[in-house]
Protein backbone atom coordinates (compact mmCIF):
# COMPACT_ATOMS: atom_id res chain seq x y z
CA UNK A 1 0.00 0.00 0.00
CA UNK A 2 2.53 2.20 0.97
CA UNK A 3 4.22 1.81 -2.45
CA UNK A 4 1.43 2.47 -4.36
CA UNK A 5 1.10 5.76 -2.66
CA UNK A 6 4.52 6.45 -3.16
CA UNK A 7 3.72 5.71 -7.05
CA UNK A 8 0.70 7.38 -7.14
CA UNK A 9 1.83 10.86 -5.97
CA UNK A 10 5.19 10.52 -7.85
CA UNK A 11 2.87 10.10 -11.29
CA UNK A 12 0.29 12.89 -10.19
CA UNK A 13 3.21 15.25 -9.55
CA UNK A 14 5.60 14.47 -12.53
CA UNK A 15 2.22 14.67 -14.72
CA UNK A 16 1.07 18.01 -13.07
CA UNK A 17 4.55 19.54 -13.58
CA UNK A 18 5.06 17.73 -17.22
CA UNK A 19 1.72 19.91 -17.96
CA UNK A 20 2.19 23.47 -16.63
CA UNK A 21 5.67 23.28 -18.20
CA UNK A 22 4.45 22.67 -21.65
CA UNK A 23 1.88 25.17 -21.42
CA UNK A 24 4.20 27.85 -20.59
CA UNK A 25 1.99 29.06 -17.77
CA UNK A 26 4.33 29.55 -14.90
CA UNK A 27 5.74 32.56 -17.09
CA UNK A 28 2.27 34.04 -16.90
CA UNK A 29 1.09 33.37 -13.43
CA UNK A 30 2.63 36.30 -11.96
CA UNK A 31 1.36 38.28 -14.54
CA UNK A 32 -2.23 39.97 -13.19
CA UNK A 33 -3.47 41.22 -16.22
CA UNK A 34 -2.89 38.24 -17.86
CA UNK A 35 -4.46 36.03 -15.89
CA UNK A 36 -7.70 37.96 -15.67
CA UNK A 37 -7.74 38.58 -19.43
CA UNK A 38 -7.39 34.76 -19.70
CA UNK A 39 -9.81 34.00 -16.98
CA UNK A 40 -12.32 36.44 -18.65
CA UNK A 41 -11.94 34.91 -21.81
CA UNK A 42 -11.93 31.54 -21.70
CA UNK A 43 -14.46 31.02 -18.90
CA UNK A 44 -14.02 27.93 -16.59
CA UNK A 45 -11.44 25.98 -18.38
CA UNK A 46 -9.19 28.50 -18.01
CA UNK A 47 -10.00 29.06 -14.34
CA UNK A 48 -9.35 25.20 -14.11
CA UNK A 49 -6.14 25.12 -16.02
CA UNK A 50 -5.22 28.23 -13.83
CA UNK A 51 -5.70 26.59 -10.27
CA UNK A 52 -3.50 23.56 -11.63
CA UNK A 53 -0.76 26.10 -12.44
CA UNK A 54 -1.76 28.33 -9.14
CA UNK A 55 -0.67 24.80 -7.15
CA UNK A 56 2.11 23.49 -8.71
CA UNK A 57 3.65 27.22 -8.21
CA UNK A 58 2.76 27.44 -5.14
CA UNK A 59 3.99 23.58 -3.85
CA UNK A 60 7.39 24.64 -5.52
CA UNK A 61 7.85 27.67 -3.35
CA UNK A 62 6.30 30.30 -5.12
CA UNK A 63 5.19 33.61 -3.27
CA UNK A 64 1.90 32.81 -1.69
CA UNK A 65 0.90 36.86 -1.39
CA UNK A 66 1.83 36.59 -5.25
CA UNK A 67 -1.37 34.43 -6.12
CA UNK A 68 -3.47 36.34 -3.54
CA UNK A 69 -2.90 39.71 -5.35
CA UNK A 70 -3.40 38.03 -8.92
CA UNK A 71 -6.54 36.15 -7.79
CA UNK A 72 -7.45 39.36 -6.12
CA UNK A 73 -6.67 41.28 -8.57
CA UNK A 74 -8.80 39.26 -11.42
CA UNK A 75 -11.71 37.58 -9.42
CA UNK A 76 -12.37 40.53 -6.80
CA UNK A 77 -11.40 40.86 -3.32
CA UNK A 78 -12.90 38.45 -1.10
CA UNK A 79 -13.44 35.85 -3.79
CA UNK A 80 -9.50 35.99 -5.10
CA UNK A 81 -8.60 35.51 -1.31
CA UNK A 82 -10.92 32.13 -0.83
CA UNK A 83 -9.43 30.88 -4.50
CA UNK A 84 -6.12 31.90 -3.33
CA UNK A 85 -6.57 30.36 0.32
CA UNK A 86 -7.67 27.05 -1.01
CA UNK A 87 -5.10 26.23 -4.12
CA UNK A 88 -2.10 27.53 -1.50
CA UNK A 89 -3.32 25.10 0.90
CA UNK A 90 -3.38 22.16 -2.05
CA UNK A 91 0.02 23.79 -3.15
CA UNK A 92 1.13 23.19 0.50
CA UNK A 93 -0.59 19.28 0.06
CA UNK A 94 1.53 18.38 -3.00
CA UNK A 95 4.58 19.68 -1.20
CA UNK A 96 3.89 17.66 1.57
CA UNK A 97 3.15 14.66 0.03
CA UNK A 98 6.53 14.99 -2.43
CA UNK A 99 8.42 15.13 1.10
CA UNK A 100 7.04 12.30 2.62
CA UNK A 101 7.04 9.94 -0.60
CA UNK A 102 9.69 10.79 -2.91
CA UNK A 103 12.11 12.60 -1.23
CA UNK A 104 11.93 12.01 2.46
CA UNK A 105 15.26 10.42 3.23
CA UNK A 106 17.25 13.31 1.51
CA UNK A 107 15.34 15.39 3.64
CA UNK A 108 16.03 13.02 6.48
CA UNK A 109 19.54 13.36 6.01
CA UNK A 110 19.69 16.93 4.89
CA UNK A 111 18.17 18.37 7.65
CA UNK A 112 18.97 15.77 10.78
CA UNK A 113 18.68 17.14 14.47
CA UNK A 114 16.24 19.85 12.94
CA UNK A 115 14.06 17.36 11.44
CA UNK A 116 13.96 15.87 14.86
CA UNK A 117 13.24 18.99 16.34
CA UNK A 118 10.56 19.69 14.44
CA UNK A 119 8.65 16.01 14.88
CA UNK A 120 8.69 17.44 18.54
CA UNK A 121 7.26 20.50 18.27
CA UNK A 122 4.53 19.56 15.99
CA UNK A 123 4.02 16.10 17.10
CA UNK A 124 0.97 17.48 19.37
CA UNK A 125 -1.59 20.19 18.71
CA UNK A 126 -0.14 20.23 15.05
CA UNK A 127 -3.20 22.40 13.71
CA UNK A 128 -2.43 25.12 16.70
CA UNK A 129 1.28 25.23 15.69
CA UNK A 130 0.96 25.16 12.40
CA UNK A 131 -0.97 28.10 12.30
CA UNK A 132 1.42 29.62 14.41
CA UNK A 133 3.79 29.29 11.98
CA UNK A 134 1.74 30.68 9.15
CA UNK A 135 0.68 33.68 11.29
CA UNK A 136 4.64 34.46 12.12
CA UNK A 137 6.15 37.58 10.12
CA UNK A 138 8.95 34.83 9.38
CA UNK A 139 9.37 31.54 7.93
CA UNK A 140 9.32 29.99 4.88
CA UNK A 141 6.53 28.17 3.24
CA UNK A 142 8.68 26.01 0.77
CA UNK A 143 10.78 24.71 3.52
CA UNK A 144 7.75 24.44 6.40
CA UNK A 145 6.01 22.03 4.26
CA UNK A 146 9.18 19.93 3.05
CA UNK A 147 9.63 19.79 6.81
CA UNK A 148 6.72 18.77 8.36
CA UNK A 149 6.41 15.99 4.88
CA UNK A 150 9.18 14.40 6.18
CA UNK A 151 8.06 13.86 9.78
CA UNK A 152 5.34 11.21 10.89
CA UNK A 153 3.02 14.38 12.02
CA UNK A 154 -0.46 13.79 10.47
CA UNK A 155 -1.48 15.47 7.38
CA UNK A 156 -5.00 16.87 7.87
CA UNK A 157 -4.19 18.89 10.98
CA UNK A 158 -0.98 20.12 9.12
CA UNK A 159 -3.52 21.28 6.36
CA UNK A 160 -6.38 22.48 8.95
CA UNK A 161 -3.74 24.76 10.47
CA UNK A 162 -2.62 26.20 7.15
CA UNK A 163 -5.55 26.99 5.38
CA UNK A 164 -6.77 29.41 8.72
CA UNK A 165 -3.04 30.33 9.00
CA UNK A 166 -2.78 31.79 5.68
CA UNK A 167 -6.09 33.62 5.32
CA UNK A 168 -5.12 36.94 7.25
CA UNK A 169 -1.96 37.43 5.10
CA UNK A 170 -4.22 36.00 1.79
CA UNK A 171 -7.11 38.82 2.37
CA UNK A 172 -4.20 41.25 2.56
CA UNK A 173 -2.95 41.08 -0.84
CA UNK A 174 -6.00 39.90 -2.38
CA UNK A 175 -8.31 43.24 -1.27
CA UNK A 176 -4.45 45.36 -2.32
CA UNK A 177 -5.07 43.40 -5.95
CA UNK A 178 -8.61 44.01 -5.73
CA UNK A 179 -7.59 47.72 -4.91
CA UNK A 180 -5.90 48.26 -7.87
CA UNK A 181 -7.69 46.25 -10.29
CA UNK A 182 -11.19 48.70 -9.54
CA UNK A 183 -9.21 51.87 -8.43
CA UNK A 184 -11.25 50.85 -5.26
CA UNK A 185 -9.57 53.10 -2.04
CA UNK A 186 -11.50 51.56 0.47
CA UNK A 187 -9.87 47.86 -0.73
CA UNK A 188 -6.37 49.14 -0.55
CA UNK A 189 -6.71 51.12 2.69
CA UNK A 190 -8.50 47.98 4.09
CA UNK A 191 -6.11 45.97 3.05
CA UNK A 192 -3.55 48.16 4.88
CA UNK A 193 -5.38 47.78 8.23
CA UNK A 194 -5.71 44.24 7.90
CA UNK A 195 -1.78 43.67 7.35
CA UNK A 196 -1.11 45.46 10.52
CA UNK A 197 -3.79 43.67 12.27
CA UNK A 198 -1.84 39.83 10.93
CA UNK A 199 1.82 41.90 11.86
CA UNK A 200 0.57 42.53 15.74
CA UNK A 201 -0.75 39.56 15.80
CA UNK A 202 2.47 37.82 14.24
CA UNK A 203 4.70 40.11 16.36
CA UNK A 204 2.93 39.29 19.69
CA UNK A 205 2.74 35.57 18.72
CA UNK A 206 6.76 35.90 17.71
CA UNK A 207 7.08 36.72 21.62
CA UNK A 208 6.58 33.26 22.67
CA UNK A 209 9.57 30.70 23.00
CA UNK A 210 7.62 28.22 21.01
CA UNK A 211 6.86 30.56 18.74
CA UNK A 212 10.43 31.76 18.37
CA UNK A 213 11.48 27.91 18.48
CA UNK A 214 9.43 27.04 15.10
CA UNK A 215 10.45 30.16 13.17
CA UNK A 216 13.77 29.47 13.88
CA UNK A 217 13.52 25.77 12.67
CA UNK A 218 11.83 27.64 9.26
CA UNK A 219 13.48 30.17 8.34
CA UNK A 220 16.93 28.59 7.83
CA UNK A 221 17.76 27.75 4.12
CA UNK A 222 17.87 24.90 2.63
Amino acid sequence: MRFLKKVSVMVIVMALAAFVVQQDWLAHIADSQWVADYLAREGWPAFLLMSLVAIAYTAAGGPRQVLAFVFGYALGGWIGMAVSTVLTTFGAMVCFLVSRFMIGDWARRRFGKRLDKVQVLLGEKTALKVLMIRLLPVGSNLITNLLAGATHIRLLPFLAGSFVGYIPQMAVFALLGAGIGVSDHRKMILSIVLFIVASIIGIYLYRTRSSRQIGELVTKDL
